[in-house]
């Protein structure tokens, strides 16, 4: 089983993120993570310091979140009768998103080449190479990886929420947290051909209530 690889990327912090990282935090309103402020109204500029490690922290989850996005994508053309591969694409989007609005918030530069399956990170790429080739084997291989995937993530956003103080990252992490089990039910369901309903928190703080169709066939699930 594929491991978590988040630690070899604090270890190896990038260059160019020596020091502290710096940015406002959330005010009141702000959309979740690092949105304008709801009320429009400007936020006060207060100074907030994150480790080499955070900032490290951060640049590993951008490409992680990226590359499971491109591994259910491509699993999403390969077995287009199915919708959970579709589905959680659009979620891992979201989840990419939201750490870009946090590297954007505190000036830290984007790993991100925009290439879908091509990463800065070679722990990320071999994780991506790894998985693509084992799920384009069969569905049933594709939604296993969906659940080596995930119980990954969960182990790595799992580990940077321990090791960080910063409020607003243990915010964000939890919240993506929270989406990574879900994703995580929806493929353990899918592999055992089981039809669940689940409430689920997408990872931006939105429930919704969806059904997944028997196998990730049938009309929706977890987004």
């Amino acid at each position: 089983m594929r491991t978590g690889a988040v630690a070899l990327a604090v270890a190896a912090v990038a260059v160019g993120t020596a020091g502290v990282a710096t940015a406002r935090p959330a005010g009141p309103g702000d959309g979740w993570p690092g949105g304008p402020n709801r009320s429009g109204d400007p936020v006060a500029a207060v100074t907030v310091d994150l480790t080499d490690e955070e900032v490290a922290g951060l640049v590993f989850t951008r490409e992680e979140e990226a590359m499971a996005r491109d591994v259910y994508q491509s699993f999403a053309e390969l077995y287009p009768e199915t919708e959970v591969f579709t589905r959680i694409a659009t979620s891992e989007q979201r989840h990419f998103d939201a750490i870009g609005n946090v590297l954007e918030r505190y000036g830290i530069d984007d790993p991100s080449t925009g290439e879908p399956g091509v990463y800065v990170d070679g722990a990320v790429q071999d994780l991506y190479d790894g998985w693509l080739a084992d799920g384009s084997v069969s569905v049933q291989a594709a939604y296993e990886v969906g659940v080596e995937l995930e119980t990954v993530d969960i182990e790595d956003l799992q580990g940077l929420v321990d090791a960080t103080d910063n409020a607003m990252l243990d915010r964000v992490y939890s919240n993506l947290l929270a989406g990574s089990e879900n994703h995580l039910a929806a493929f353990e369901a899918a592999a055992a051909g089981e039809t669940p309903a689940l409430c689920t928190q997408d990872g931006t703080g939105m429930q919704d209530r969806q059904m997944m169709g028997r196998g990730g066939h049938g009309p929706g699930h977890r987004s």
